[in-house]
């Protein structure tokens, strides 16, 4: 994932692009931690890669949340139907 931060603003960022490769018997997914979600989580990937295929998405959308609210980034996986997340990002 590529990002920068919007000058200007208390806490937004500029998601530039996701690129993500599942396992052979895997679906991966990236997703952040949206305070305006009634999910709490907001999908930066259109779609899941799956199969052992491979996803680029080149985006230019910007994330916000209020200044107390620390923004992460997560990968979520499926593994043989058997879900997990693994933060990889403080924003």
């Amino acid at each position: 994932m590529t990002y920068q931060r919007v000058d200007g603003a208390v806490n937004p960022f500029k998601i530039i692009s996701v690129e993500i490769v599942s396992g052979e018997r895997d679906c991966a997914w990236v997703s952040w931690n949206d305070p305006h979600n009634v999910n709490v989580w907001s999908n930066l990937t259109s779609e899941p890669s799956c199969i052992g295929t491979g996803l680029f998405e080149s985006h230019d959308q910007i994330i916000k949340a209020p200044a107390d609210h620390p923004l992460k980034v997560r990968l979520a996986g499926d593994h043989l139907g058997d879900v997990v997340h693994k933060d990889i990002e403080k924003l």
